[in-house]
């Protein structure tokens, strides 16, 4: 199961309504992907000045790898931008769902049919794949 950026997101952020839940699920017994999207988004959103957590940015990067870390973190493959190209044509993607397709094909391209998110309508599109939202289970 890939991990969207948003779980790790809820799991480091002590003011999210979501953080107790987040961190209990990311510390199943289960072996989570990350991939280097996930990794890149989280630390953009808990370093940015307008995000609700303060603080240091070296502190976030630890944070972030330590979760990233305790899972497997993939990368994407020649395929993946094939996969890609794919995706943004049979959907006819632009702007923000870019992103989404780059995600869903670094999934594809390493194996992984599912995709842990509390975003799903940013995936429900993709029938390549299936979207678990670990805060309505």
């Amino acid at each position: 199961m890939l991990i969207d950026s948003n779980i790790i997101i809820y799991s480091i952020n002590k003011n999210s309504p979501k953080n107790l839940q987040a961190i209990k699920f990311l510390e199943e017994d289960t072996t989570y992907y990350f991939s280097h999207q996930t990794i890149l988004e989280s630390l953009r959103i808990l370093t940015h000045p307008k995000f609700d957590y303060k603080e240091d940015g070296n502190k976030v990067l630890t944070q972030v790898y330590k979760i990233a870390n305790s899972g497997i973190i993939i990368n994407p493959t020649n395929l993946t931008i094939n996969l890609f190209k794919q995706l943004i044509e049979r959907y006819k993607l632009k702007a923000n769902k870019i992103f989404d397709a780059y995600f869903v094909a670094t999934a594809l391209s390493n194996g992984i049919d599912v995709i842990a998110t509390d975003n799903e309508r940013h995936f429900k599109k993709f029938k390549e794949i299936q979207v678990y939202n670990p805060f309505k289970q």
